[in-house]
This record gives C-alpha cells, sequence and structure tokens, in this order.
C-alpha cells in the first residue's frame, strides 16, 4: 500500500532535519522574535613582512650605501628556525624603525653573496656600520633571537660608547691583526699537511646535506673569487723569504717566530707549530711547497671554515691568548702585534703611522665591558675585512630583488625542498630532507603522545553517531523515493 501524506510529509520533515540541524534549530529559535543585524568586526588582516629582499646586485646600495646601522637576516627556505625567528625579527624592526634598517637576504638564491659575508648557518643576523662593515654577528634561534639582536642594536645605536668608539676607527688600524690572522692561518694549513686530511663530518653543512658535494659548490665559489685567489698569492709571496717560488723550512721559520711570540706556542695538547711543520713531507728538503699547490691548500682551508662556522678563527685567537685564559687584554694584543711588526716590516698594515695608538683605539672598539676581548668579541673586530669579493659602487640603481619570502613559499607548495640534493652520498632518498620540508626536525627526538581511554571513547562514540545517523537518513531517501511518483 501507497504510504499515507502524513507519513511522507513526516519523512521530508525528519530528512529535513537531519540534513540541516542548525539551521533548522536556529530557524525555530527566532521564531516570533524581532529580526536585528549584528555588525561583526571584519578579522584583523596580519600585518605583511616588512623585511625587504636584498640581493648581489643591490648589496652596495642597500648596506654599503645605508647611512645607518643595518641588520641583515640571513635565511633558507627550508631552515624551521628561520620562521620562529623571521616575525621577532619584524616586530624589532618596527620598533627601531628610523634607527636601523633590516633586510633579509635568501641563501638559495644568493649562495655567493652568503659565503663572501661567511654566513655558516641559518638563521643568522650581521649587523653592519656605516663606513666600517660588519661589526657583529648572532646566529639565532627562536628564544634568544630579541635579546641577542636587542642587546646588539643597543651597543650600536643612542650614542652609545662603543658606537663612538666605532665611529672613530679607521680600516687602517686593525689591519695588522688581519695580516696576522692571515699568516697564522696560512701556517695551520700547512702543517695540517703533516696529517690525513679529514672526511668532512655527515653533519658538517647542515641535516639532509651531501659534505661532498656541497664542498664542491663552496670550492667553486672560493677558485671564482679572483681577489681572494690574488690575496692568496700575495700570502704566498710574504711566506716566500727567498722569492724562488717555493715554500721551503727555511722560509716559515722566521714567520713562526714572528706569530708564536710569547709563551702560546699551540693550542693545548698539540705540538709547537714549528714541529708539526717539520712534520710535513717535502717541506724540509729541496721540493717545498710551490704557489699553486699552496692556493689549493688554502681554497681546501677556505671550504673547511665554512664547515667548522665561528669555531674557524680559534687557532689565531689561542696564538693571541699566550696565558690561555680564554681572552685576550689590550697588552697581549699591542706586545704581539709589535712583536710581529718587528720580524715582518714588509705584513701588510706595519706601515700604518701611530699604529700602536690606532690599535689600541680598535682594542677599545670591541672589547667588552671588562675591556676584554673573549673569542666572540676578537670575530667581530677581524672578521669580514679581510678583502675579496667585488668593489661596492654605492649609487647604482636599485632592482627588485629575485627571490622574496613569499615567493619562497609559494614555491614550496607541493615541492620537496631540503639543503643541497635530496639524496644521500650512495644516491638514496635522504628522509631527512622530507623532514624538515614538513616541518619537522630530523635530529631531535620524537615526542611519544598517548591519548586518554575517555578521549579515544568519547571519539569512537561519536563516529558511531555519526555512522547511524547516515544510516538514517539513507533510509528516509529510500522511502522517498518509493513514494514519490517517477518522471517518464
Amino acid at each position: 500500500a501507497a504510504p499515507s501524506r502524513f507519513t511522507l510529509g513526516h519523512d521530508m520533515a525528519l530528512l529535513f532535519s537531519l540534513a540541516v540541524p542548525t539551521a533548522f534549530a536556529f530557524h525555530a529559535h527566532q521564531v516570533g522574535r524581532t529580526s536585528h543585524t549584528v555588525a561583526i568586526a571584519p578579522r584583523a588582516t596580519p600585518p605583511p613582512s616588512m623585511l625587504v629582499e636584498t640581493d648581489k646586485h643591490n648589496w652596495c646600495e642597500d648596506v654599503e650605501g645605508c647611512g645607518q646601522l643595518t641588520v641583515v637576516f640571513f635565511y633558507a627556505p627550508w631552515c624551521r628556525n628561520c620562521k620562529a625567528v623571521r616575525p621577532r625579527l619584524e616586530r624589532l624592526e618596527r620598533e627601531y624603525a628610523g634607527r636601523a634598517t633590516f633586510l633579509q637576504c635568501n641563501f638559495k638564491a644568493e649562495p655567493a653573496l652568503c659565503y663572501e659575508q661567511r654566513v655558516f648557518s641559518f638563521p643568522t643576523v650581521h649587523f653592519y656600520l656605516p663606513r666600517i662593515g660588519r661589526v657583529s654577528r648572532a646566529v639565532l634561534t627562536g628564544k634568544d633571537a630579541v635579546p641577542k639582536v636587542r642587546e646588539r642594536l643597543g651597543r650600536f645605536l643612542g650614542g652609545s660608547r662603543q658606537l663612538r668608539l666605532l665611529q672613530s676607527l679607521t680600516a687602517e688600524a686593525v689591519r695588522p691583526v688581519v695580516q696576522y690572522k692571515a699568516l697564522v692561518e696560512a701556517l695551520e694549513a700547512l702543517a695540517a699537511m703533516a696529517h690525513e686530511p679529514k672526511e668532512a663530518d655527515a653533519t658538517a653543512f647542515g641535516q639532509g646535506v651531501s659534505p661532498k658535494k656541497e664542498s664542491a659548490r663552496l670550492r667553486g665559489l672560493v677558485q671564482g673569487d679572483e681577489l681572494r685567489l690574488a690575496g692568496l698569492e700575495a700570502i704566498f709571496a710574504q711566506l716566500d723569504a727567498d722569492a724562488d717560488g717555493r715554500l721551503r723550512l727555511a722560509d716559515l721559520e722566521r714567520v713562526v717566530a714572528a706569530v708564536r711570540a710569547g709563551d702560546g706556542d699551540a693550542a693545548a695538547g698539540e705540538a709547537p707549530l714549528l714541529e708539526r711543520l717539520r712534520g710535513v713531507p717535502g717541506l724540509d728538503g729541496p721540493v717545498g711547497v710551490d704557489q699553486a699547490t699552496f692556493v689549493s691548500l688554502m681554497v681546501d682551508k677556505a671550504v673547511q671554515d665554512f664547515a667548522q662556522g665561528d669555531r674557524a678563527l680559534m687557532p689565531v685567537f689561542e696564538a693571541l691568548d699566550a696565558d690561555g685564559d680564554g681572552t685576550v687584554a689590550q697588552a697581549q694584543l699591542l706586545s704581539t702585534i709589535e712583536r710581529f711588526c718587528a720580524a715582518m716590516p714588509e705584513a701588510e698594515g706595519c706601515e700604518v703611522d701611530h699604529r700602536p695608538l690606532r690599535l689600541a683605539q680598535a682594542f677599545n672598539a670591541f672589547a667588552n665591558d671588562a675591556k676584554l676581548l673573549d673569542y666572540q668579541r676578537f670575530v667581530e673586530m677581524v672578521s669580514g675585512r679581510e678583502g675579496g669579493g667585488e668593489e661596492c659602487e654605492v649609487g647604482a640603481p636599485r632592482r627588485a630583488a629575485a627571490s622574496t619570502y613569499l615567493e619562497e613559499e609559494a614555491e614550496r607548495s607541493g615541492e620537496r625542498e631540503c639543503f643541497g640534493e635530496g639524496v644521500d652520498d650512495q644516491g638514496e632518498d635522504d628522509p631527512s630532507c622530507d623532514a624538515w620540508f614538513f616541518g619537522e626536525d630530523p635530529t631531535e627526538e620524537k615526542m611519544q603522545r598517548t591519548a586518554s581511554p575517555e578521549k579515544v571513547a568519547a571519539l569512537k562514540a561519536a563516529g558511531e553517531a555519526a555512522i547511524a545517523r547516515r544510516k538514517q537518513m539513507e533510509e528516509v531517501r529510500a522511502r522517498l523515493k518509493g513514494a514519490l511518483p517517477q518522471q517518464r
């Protein structure tokens, strides 16, 4: 028998209530009420990224040509910490608007610029002052980004004592120390020839990176820097005392005595530098080391320095730290550089007029509150003043950076990204690459989460209720389909 009109109407009402229960209940609740309009405030739009993108083309104009302190944020699109640090830097940029310029540089788009600025890891910020250059750097995390950056901003803004000292500083003042550093690094590289080269640590360049491929890319960048290569040839000429085109132990003894003057002959646990040089095959004989071999050796050292990160200058600092207490006093620095210039008067920077006075001013400009140079302050003093790279031409028209953070984020949608190649040395897929892409840190231990039995039971009951509701709706549809006349 056909269903009655009452049954048909009841089923349609039941289907309607099951399909749109919220709307049905809302309609029944509003019956008999006076309608009125409720004003809904629009959702606040998050502030756009304020950090302006810079690149190699705009670097001179953006940084060298800037009339105030410049803070450059170096990041990589796959860097998880970079995403945590960026909003904190944007807040600091708004807070210090008009007093400091904030920029950002994308490693993926500008690897040569990042290597030129000696950016070892991400996220890193560098601080630049007009006519002085880089005066500080810091590797950040989400937790320490604000205090680290704010501390340095306080040092270089607002008429601070250090800012006044830095503004009176000239590049010539630190040239003897920079030259001292270059010669110590050359001697250390030569001494390392006595041992088998160490294989690069699998995580030296970051998680998910092939050390062999990244080392090859770095080596290509260094070999393509003509100014850097010219500087290495000049260092070879200073070491080659008899100018015969080969370095022998007799040529290096004078330099070793100059840079190792004092009690700090070498780092703890190591043989003295001269003894290590004597262990280099061929260096104590007629063959020696020619210029091409020396330049290749220093290129390899440059690649190793990038892998070592902030530790790269430690041998130079230990040479200055005669008493091994982890700090260098002004008297230590002045006496060491004076002995160095007395032994090698032809060294670059030793011809500067009033050298001790200027060097004392440079020391005060970078020293901490205790009037000492710790390792980080020493790195600030000498790093970034080695030369190399291209000459700046301030005033060139600025062009839009080739890549921005938002474009990188859009590009990453659906794309598998990681640092270097997405495969390991054996050509297999690198799982850490996917981990970085999906916002995970493969170096962190995975957190185990256990749901409570009550929550599991509640979710199960909700699922069963949804299944029963769906079945009821299907039964109602079936009855309605049988009751309605079929269209021909």
